[in-house]
């Protein structure tokens, strides 16, 4: 089914803007169909569709246009491929009129595209003339097309690339972005010199040796054209001149829009403002929610159904542009394999987000009821790469491997036995080898090139993946010896010339890692992990200004890069520019809190240069807790992996949030896992002198020897949160699952208890147990669904700006009740007796641990 507007279930720029009262501008916007009814002028991206000769009707389906009363008038704007004069077409292909159009489809696809562009771009002037408008975004897909049919044309021309379609098509791309920059000059003439105009586009192509030779046989295989870094540009009244921002990102540009109209930024929004464009310093607002502001935003309702022809219509480009395959004739293989493929994009996704624990189970089962799609198989290894499982990636590509091997040796019988039925002889030189594939049915045309790709012998993907296993082995001698055999097979994988380098580093070869990294820059000179290779050799050889050089350019390109800013710091320390390396580190350590190198090297830079020993201890103790960490969560890696998602974990005692109004209507919540302390938690609150917000309904049992200290209304919070006020200057229990229905109107001081996984189960085991309940459970599938339900309480934590948390480890609270004490004092401001929190907690009440493996438990939930 493809994406429409009735699939977005969150506003876009235009609906915000709508609400606000503000005229909008939006053409051919993917995906924009069926156009809402904006103030202003929708026309969808359907708009430019040819889909009929100019001598039949051209008929524009209904939901084209907004308002409909100018349909007429927007259809009569269309530019039709025969429109095209010789020269327009000429000057795209100076040597068009040699093309023998019923054999060379290829200048067809000029010309659709080339009036495509073309009726955008009178539309997007036809509506800008329509009346005073406050936003206009209009979406040019034309260049994406245009490089994907002909970027392999562009000079200089490649071996594979016939010498005859070269000097044809050659100039194609260099015309689409004049074309283009010549309808932009337009635009800014009609807009004027006080509007600001933004050019985004979310990647490029590669335009030289990185240029694909073949593009996979698979959906969306040309996105392999793509290069992946694209553009931010912004110029207008109040914009800097001539300034380079880093780390922009396409999330970032609806807030900066936002930012342009003084409209508050949703913390819901994963993007930031751009606010290092503004040549003063704009103050931004927040809000929780856009989609939570009322107002006619002029969306559609969950309710309403797509329009059949225009998803057709849709398929038929994707079909068009390669991205998915024409549907055959069985269904059941049809929708077995669209299954398969929307498991595929979700476990992909997953690995975007740097989930890999909850793509694994997935790309498992894919590889196993689908042996012979390798491509399910490279990316579950990918996965166990990721997650460190060695053990398991080893398995998986000796597995790989021979199916590889087993797969070409058939491939190359199938391959012989398909080349002699179709009479193609054994010694053919190139041209007639053109001439015979061109003779081919379409249909056999992708049998031969599938059977010419499968029939290579596999070597570059299992020898890479082989080296990293002996690397994490480290077995680094070995590993470099597979890495070169991968380098023979293709030496133009910039990620291969990286691991060499990476390789190299641990050998202490600091010229041979140095060559690979600069090796990996001439294959992709804007790539950033080489740069940070380089970064890392300049700093071991001692050479520091090159490599602050190095991690600058590293910065540059990704900004959100921790280990980047922290080689930029260390640069920074060896050339005694102490100030400047603090400010790199705390970058690095706010990027990723739990960086224990960051940790300790600013903490020797606080203790030896900077003489602020205060700060050397703080650090070194958040280091010492983040190895501790890491051990425990080391020690249990595999099973993370089978439980399908890693819990996030704050370190004992730490805080968060530190944004309250200091309101009077602040409410103090107890929060975790039900058994993880929290009763215990509300009893030191208690005796610290908070007041409780609970009843007496569930009494004192032999699971809760002192009391769950609950308030029956909270079961309830999730259909009615309009009580919540009577826990203002209170204390309550809330379990974690319930967290995300308290109401925004309140400040919440959070007591968030954390316990070890396997403790929180068997003390809930234990305690089904004397309740004699006959509910049997799986601790695999309830540990899977605690630790998504955790990370997403976490991700909703991280939006909020009402919200003070303390984490507190249960056990090591049981283990030193003084520094817990101490610590929710000043939480709480230095209102609480620490002396009668802390004679609150009994150890002989921990029961469940996980060292003990009780069958036992009375813990206080």
């Amino acid at each position: 089914q493809p994406v429409s507007n009735l699939s977005r279930r969150t506003k876009a720029i235009w609906n915000i803007l709508n609400q606000e009262k503000k005229r909008s501008n939006v053409i051919a916007w993917w995906p924009s169909s069926p156009v809402e009814p904006i103030n202003g002028v929708m026309v969808s991206n359907h708009y430019q569709s040819v889909v009929a000769p100019l001598d039949e009707p051209w008929p524009m389906p209904d939901g084209t246009v907004h308002p409909g009363t100018l349909a007429d008038q927007f259809a009569e704007a269309r530019f039709h491929p025969q429109e095209l004069m010789a020269d327009a077409v000429q000057a795209f292909v100076p040597d068009a009129h040699k093309i023998d159009q019923d054999k060379d489809k290829r200048l067809v696809s000029v010309m659709k595209i080339l009036a495509e562009c073309t009726s955008v771009h009178s539309a997007t002037t036809l509506a800008m003339d329509q009346g005073d408008w406050d936003l206009t975004a209009v979406y040019h897909d034309a260049i994406d097309h245009f490089c994907h049919g002909f970027m392999k044309f562009h000079p200089p021309r490649r071996k594979h690339i016939h010498e005859e379609d070269y000097e044809l098509y050659k100039g194609v791309i260099d015309a689409a972005y004049c074309y283009h920059d010549m309808m932009l000059g337009g635009l800014l003439q009609k807009a004027g010199e006080d509007t600001t105009v933004i050019i985004v586009s979310d990647h490029g192509f590669h335009p030289d040796h990185n240029r694909p030779v073949e593009i996979p046989t698979q959906p969306a295989g040309p996105a392999i054209e793509h290069r992946d870094f694209g553009i931010f540009v912004a110029a207008g009244p109040g914009i800097k001149h001539d300034e380079i921002i880093h780390g922009a990102s396409q999330l970032d540009v609806t807030p900066t829009i936002l930012s342009l109209f003084d409209l508050p930024i949703g913390n819901d929004m994963d993007g930031r403002v751009l606010s290092e464009i503004y040549q003063q310093e704009k103050p931004i607002s927040y809000i929780n929610s856009w989609d939570e502001v009322a107002g006619d935003c002029a969306m559609y309702s969950a309710e309403e159904q797509s329009d059949p022809i225009a998803s057709k219509e849709a398929i038929k480009q994707l079909i068009a542009l390669g991205y998915i395959d024409e549907m055959g004739g069985d269904m059941q293989k049809n929708v077995t394999r669209m299954a398969n493929e929307l498991q595929f994009n979700l476990a992909m996704s997953y690995m975007d987000a740097n989930i890999h624990t909850e793509a694994v189970p997935i790309l498992e089962n894919l590889y196993t009821e689908n042996p012979d799609q390798h491509r399910y198989g490279i990316q579950l290894s990918l996965c166990y790469r990721a997650l460190e499982d060695i053990p398991a990636l080893e398995k998986l590509v000796e597995r790989l491997h021979k199916r590889r091997i087993t797969q070409s040796e058939n491939a190359q019988e199938a391959l012989k036995k398909f080349q002699a039925k179709e009479n193609l002889p054994e010694d053919i030189s190139d041209e007639k080898l053109r001439e015979w594939i061109s003779s081919l049915s379409d249909h056999n045309k992708k049998v031969w090139k599938r059977l010419k790709v499968e029939s290579n012998i596999p070597v570059f993907d299992t020898e890479y993946l082989r080296g990293y296993v002996a690397a994490a082995k480290g077995k680094h001698e070995e590993a470099l010896k597979h890495l070169l055999i991968a380098e023979k097979a293709q030496s133009i994988r910039p990620g291969l010339q990286i691991q060499i380098g990476e390789t190299y580093l641990y050998l202490k070869q600091w010229e041979n890692a140095e060559r690979a990294f600069n090796r990996a820059l001439k294959i992709e000179s804007e790539n950033p992990h080489a740069y940070l290779g380089l970064a890392r050799v300049y700093l071991s050889r001692r050479r520091p200004k090159p490599a602050a050089q190095a991690a600058i350019k590293t910065i540059s390109l990704i900004y959100e890069y921790p280990m980047a800013h922290f080689c930029l710091g260390r640069a920074l320390i060896q050339m005694k520019r102490y100030q400047e390396a603090e400010t790199a580190i705390l970058i690095a350590i706010k990027q990723n809190p739990n960086f224990k190198q960051a940790h300790t090297r600013i903490a020797l830079l606080y203790e030896r240069q900077l003489m602020q020993a205060d700060k050397a201890r703080e650090h070194r103790a958040v280091a010492k807790l983040i190895s501790k960490e890491q051990i425990r969560q080391n020690k249990n890696r595999n099973a993370f992996i089978k439980d399908q998602s890693k819990t996030v974990y704050h370190p004992h005692l730490s805080r968060r949030g530190s944004y309250l109004n200091k309101s009077n209507k602040c409410i103090n919540i107890v929060t975790g896992l039900p058994r993880s302390g929290t009763s215990m938690m509300m009893q030191m609150l208690q005796k610290g002198g908070l007041t409780l917000l609970s009843d007496e309904q569930r009494q004192a049992d032999e699971n809760n020897p002192r009391g769950y200290y609950e308030y029956a209304d909270v079961m309830r919070l999730h259909t009615d949160n309009s009580w919540i006020g009577e826990g203002i200057d209170r204390c309550l229990k809330v379990i974690a699952q319930l967290i995300q229905n308290l109401p925004d109107e309140y400040d919440y001081r959070i007591v968030f208890m954390q316990r070890d996984m396997d403790e929180v189960l068997a003390s809930q085991s234990t305690m089904l147990g004397r309740l004699k309940s006959a509910q049997q459970s799986d601790d695999n599938n309830i540990r899977k669904a605690y630790n998504v339900q955790l990370n997403q309480l976490d991700r909703w934590i991280s939006t909020k700006n009402n919200i003070e948390i303390l984490y507190v480890d249960y056990s090591k609270a049981i283990e030193n009740p003084r520094s817990t004490a101490e610590a929710l004092n000043r939480f709480n401001n230095g209102k609480l007796d620490e002396q009668a929190m802390c004679i609150a907690v009994d150890p002989t009440l921990y029961r469940e641990r996980a060292d003990l493996q009780t069958s036992e438990d009375t813990s206080t939930d």
